[in-house]
């Protein structure tokens, strides 16, 4: 949105809960119109092999929406066209230009996030200098990232477990009357702790940390303290028992890690409230499954891209999303 500093990117980002990526289409005025009226809060132009120019025509369309809808505008991949459209928020993937260098061509006041695709890049993600959310996925295989393997809903556990782990460090402090005990394994200078061998990737052996009111547990099919351990690859979330495999747990789950389950335990850069998003394959049908996973924010495509109501599409969406407390 024009007009936008530092201060008040980030603000919105924070309260952002429903990004959505479209592509170009003859329709696009209105169609970013409806979705942006149905309460989406970041628009990204997705589309490979653009010409830059044609690429800033479409941006330019979508920039004019969301000024009317007080919305952020996104860029994927490309420093220099998110500079040259005026972009509020730069979305690089792992392979696309490294965050310093896209740093000094946007400067310090546009938003950039990050793409990852399992624990240790989530990891590296949260505390990345220059970053400032990133995304877990795909929850499940999409035709616009073909060949890629779905991490699925574990990983989306995983990190929501960090958050969980962040809650129960400042509920301690609170408690205290001062900086309490820490559970997140940061590392020195803040980086990511690590349990056991496998540091490098995400399936690290030894025992992860659990959100508040769950235990960790190693070994497989430990039972959790609001339904029965289970075997097999997975995390807990809400209420959830922990299984094993990523062994991260979500609020109130216990966490369990198996034979070969991950070891990387919440960085600092989660405990600073860095926003993320859980993306890929997401619909209204599998929203619920997302949300129950610890997700508080989804990034979507064809939810809203193929409803024969972009504006109703969007609403139920935002509607269910702001039913779940944000992560602080």
């Amino acid at each position: 949105m024009p007009g936008l500093d530092a201060t008040q990117i980030r603000r919105r980002l924070a309260d952002a809960r429903l990004y959505l990526c479209t592509p170009n289409r003859p329709d696009l005025a209105e169609f970013a119109d409806a979705a942006l009226a149905g309460g989406v809060d970041v628009v990204q132009l997705r589309e490979k092999g653009m010409e830059a120019r044609q690429e800033l025509a479409a941006l330019e369309v979508l920039a004019e929406a969301c000024a009317r809808h007080g919305a952020l505008l996104a860029v994927n991949d490309r420093a220099d066209v998110a500079l040259a459209a005026g972009a509020d928020v730069l979305h690089l993937g792992q392979d696309d230009l490294p965050v310093p260098l896209a740093r000094r061509v946007v400067g310090d006041e546009v938003v950039i996030g990050r793409s990852t695709h399992d624990l240790a890049q989530a990891s590296a993600a949260a505390v990345e200098p220059g970053v400032d959310y990133f995304c877990t996925g795909p929850c499940w295989p999409t035709p616009t990232k073909p060949g890629r393997p779905a991490p699925g809903l574990d990983l989306v556990r995983a990190v929501a477990g960090w958050d969980a782990a962040r809650a129960a460090d400042e509920e301690d402090g609170a408690g205290a009357g001062g900086p309490g005990p820490t559970r997140s394994g940061a590392g020195p200078d803040g980086a990511p702790g690590v349990h056991g061998p496998g540091a490098g990737g995400s399936e690290a052996g030894g025992s992860s940390t659990s959100g508040p009111g769950g235990s960790s547990t190693s070994g497989s099919g430990a039972a959790g303290p609001n339904g029965p351990g289970l075997s097999g690859s997975g995390a807990a979330g809400a209420g959830g028992a922990g299984l094993s495999g990523l062994g991260a747990a979500g609020a109130g789950g216990s966490s369990t890690s198996g034979s070969g389950g991950a070891g990387l335990s919440a960085p600092g850069g989660v405990g600073s409230g860095r926003p993320w998003f859980a993306i890929g394959g997401i619909d209204r049908h599998r929203l619920p499954e997302v949300i129950s996973a610890g997700a508080r924010r989804v990034v979507v495509v064809r939810a809203i891209t193929e409803s024969s109501d972009p504006r109703a599409a969007a609403a139920w969406l935002k509607i269910q999303l702001s039913g779940v407390p944000s992560s602080p």
